[in-house]
């Protein structure tokens, strides 16, 4: 009875840990404005933490994009570093924007973490979590 309890809330986390995963290619743009981004300025901005403007400018460039937990401008959840895991593969994405699901990503980031498979298969399933610390995205 207790390895099936087990067994439940491992099968529990794996779930509540899956997410879609998209890229989208305005990401991909080196020279796109943090301005148009739910992180861009306010407190909690990238503009004003960091005095990032553009996206190369964040440190793990291209490994960025919009994750489901920026509620929206100036949330609490920008620049949270997140590891995205599918199949045997991991990357670290730093949240720079907002997405109605799950995580939407720089489409070359997409291309590593599916083995350039990214325009192939267009969305994925994988799992996301909170990454264990900030440096995996390079802050």
């Amino acid at each position: 009875m207790q390895f099936s309890k087990t067994l439940s809330v491992f099968s529990f986390i794996s779930t509540a840990l899956a997410t879609t995963v998209s890229y989208d290619i305005q990401y991909n743009n080196s020279t796109g404005s943090l301005a148009v981004t739910a992180c861009s300025d306010g407190p909690n901005g990238l503009m004003t933490r960091f005095k990032w403007k553009t996206y190369s400018d964040v440190p793990n460039f291209p490994y960025i994009g919009g994750v489901e937990a920026i509620e929206g401008w100036n949330s609490k959840n920008c620049s949270t570093c997140w590891a995205v895991t599918y199949g045997d593969r991991t990357i670290y994405i730093l949240g720079i924007d907002h997405t109605a699901r799950g995580l939407n990503i720089n489409f070359e980031a997409m291309n590593d973490l599916t083995k350039d498979n990214a325009l192939i298969l267009g969305r994925i399933e994988a799992n996301a979590q909170p990454a264990p610390g900030l440096h995996y995205c390079g802050l």
